[in-house]
């Protein structure tokens, strides 16, 4: 029997596979073959959730959620498979086993066009475009995530498999508004009433927000998607 443990940092990854009550970085048992637990953002949490699924012997480590784009051609909605994860720390790790080949497959036979370019994982969020800009060509990655490399890090300690799966939420040419990243807690809470006193004052990150917005509903249809691809791993 196949055991996958996926790691989502927010909750409105994590609910692709929970529809129940998400309590934080606990394991979340979707049936005998599917474990999920939500770490929230971050490198040092991904690193010890992944800790966490390694000692219930799973099969495969994955890591499951948004990104952000670093390359102008990946929009809102795209769905990333890399082939390669790097980190800010000098760690580099290619990725090449049977789950994400016939993940691919799978993607691609159901006609859903699949990105595999480079990955990158930070310690902090990217915020403007010129910041992703500068990032994308220092490091030549084409999206960006806080907690992919310290996951396929541990997988590759334990000797397992692991596997990225991401979808794009916002693009390269995306600001997001300091009003929104003052008001997200790390597990993707918003707290909506500070933010709604926030955009009084800074009226001009409504329209930044509406465009987030727009791009989160395409990003939800591509998780849902890529949750039901990701399931039948373990069949």
């Amino acid at each position: 029997m196949t055991r996958l443990g996926i790691i989502c940092a927010l909750k409105q990854e994590a609910k692709v596979f929970i529809s129940g009550q998400l309590t934080a970085q606990t394991l979340l048992p979707v049936d005998e073959k599917i474990i999920v637990i939500l770490s929230g953002m971050g490198l040092d949490n991904a690193e010890q959730m992944a800790y966490k699924l390694v000692a219930q012997n799973i099969q495969c480590l994955i890591s499951f959620g948004t990104a952000g784009g670093l390359s102008e051609a990946l929009k809102a909605g795209d769905i990333c498979i890399p082939e390669t994860v790097k980190d800010d720390r000098q760690y580099a790790a290619r990725i090449d086993n049977a789950y994400r080949q016939r993940l691919i497959t799978s993607l691609i036979h159901a006609q859903h066009p699949v990105h595999t370019g480079p990955l990158l994982s930070m310690g902090n969020m990217m915020v403007s475009c010129r910041e992703k800009q500068q990032t994308y060509a220092r490091y030549q990655c084409d999206l960006v995530d806080m907690e992919s490399a310290a996951i396929v890090r541990i997988a590759a300690i334990h000797h397992l498999p692991a596997l990225v799966i991401r979808c794009i939420i916002d693009t390269a040419d995306t600001c997001i508004p300091a009003s929104v990243l003052q008001r997200t807690g790390s597990f993707g809470d918003v707290n909506l009433p500070r933010l709604a006193a926030d955009l009084i004052h800074h009226p001009a990150d409504i329209i930044k927000l509406i465009q987030l917005a727009s791009a989160f509903k395409k990003t939800r249809r591509c998780l849902q998607l890529l949750g039901r691809h990701t399931v039948a791993l373990a069949a």
